[in-house]
């Protein structure tokens, strides 16, 4: 990075005559435009982010922050507490949608006693068919399972991002 005689200089030059508003506001657009055109890997990204924030925290100083010009920085210690936080929900959902699953098909498989067993909606034989209990256990087990797969697809598209 430039020392900072050099950076004075150019902060100078950048309040100075030499640089009007228009001026100023075409270079970021340039800037825009390439970085549009054809985008950084992330070391150069960093680095280029670490030089704005750099110049914002200059022109902060130079200005005693008459001209209401602040420097927005996230905290990387933040981001990661966020990321943290995020990644732990739905790390448990998936522990919940599991436990759900395993809930509803217990019981299913657990014998209910007789007066916890409802009516029969359709008879197998004549000792035993499908209940209203074994109705609920599906749909316990069910919402388990959705649960589990919209827990996955988000855990896996929070990696990508």
């Amino acid at each position: 990075m430039e020392n900072t005689s050099e950076q004075g200089t150019g902060l100078a030059r950048f309040n100075g005559n030499h640089a009007s508003k228009e001026t100023v506001e075409s270079h970021l657009d340039k800037l825009i435009d390439m970085l549009l055109e054809e985008p950084l890997e992330y070391k150069q990204s960093l680095l280029l982010q670490d030089k704005i924030n750099t110049l914002t925290d200059l022109l902060n100083n130079e200005t005693n922050h008459s001209s209401g010009m602040y420097s927005i920085k996230i905290e990387s210690a933040t981001a990661r507490r966020h990321n943290l936080a995020t990644r732990f929900s739905r790390i448990i959902r998936m522990i919940i949608a599991v436990l759900l699953i395993l809930l509803g098909f217990g019981m299913i498989i657990m014998p209910a006693p007789p007066y916890f067993e409802m009516f029969t909606l359709f008879y197998l034989n004549p000792n035993d068919g499908v209940t209203i209990m074994d109705v609920i256990s599906l749909i316990v087990a069910f919402t388990g399972v959705s649960l589990l797969i919209s827990s996955i697809l988000k855990f896996n598209s929070g990696l990508v991002k």
